[in-house]
């Protein structure tokens, strides 16, 4: 799977009828086999998404270790680019309400951004 990206940090740059249209061709999380690389691009998404939001304090081993559980059993049908989109989005401030993460980084935190793009995502299609 070395030469198959699974995640493109150039895809952040799409709008978001042209990210939506390109969502089809990313690989999504229950697709890929390389668990390796795989915890390698999580890692390194988090910490970028982390750093976003300006979350000063590190966030535990358990709370990462949480968050990949959570995204794994409840979000793998999405991709690692539509994942960190998501969070785009809530910087941004495209969501109706912006979520107050209270400086956690937590399974909670992530799964309600994430489903607030899901419900976007549907939106923005029709």
């Amino acid at each position: 799977m070395s030469n198959i990206s699974i995640y493109n940090s150039e895809k952040q740059t799409l709008t978001g009828i042209s990210f939506l249209k390109d969502v089809s061709v990313q690989i999504k999380i229950r697709d890929i086999k390389d668990i390796s690389e795989f915890n390698t691009q999580v890692g390194s998404m988090m910490l970028t998404i982390i750093n976003h939001l300006g979350i000063k304090e590190a966030v535990s081993k358990i709370e990462k270790d949480d968050v990949k559980e959570m995204i794994l059993m409840q979000f793998k049908h999405l991709s690692l680019d539509e994942v960190s989109y998501a969070f785009k989005l809530e910087r941004y401030g495209v969501y109706r309400d912006k979520t107050d993460h209270f400086q956690l980084f937590n399974a909670e935190y992530v799964s309600t951004v994430l489903n607030k793009y899901l419900k976007w995502k549907v939106e923005t299609r029709k």
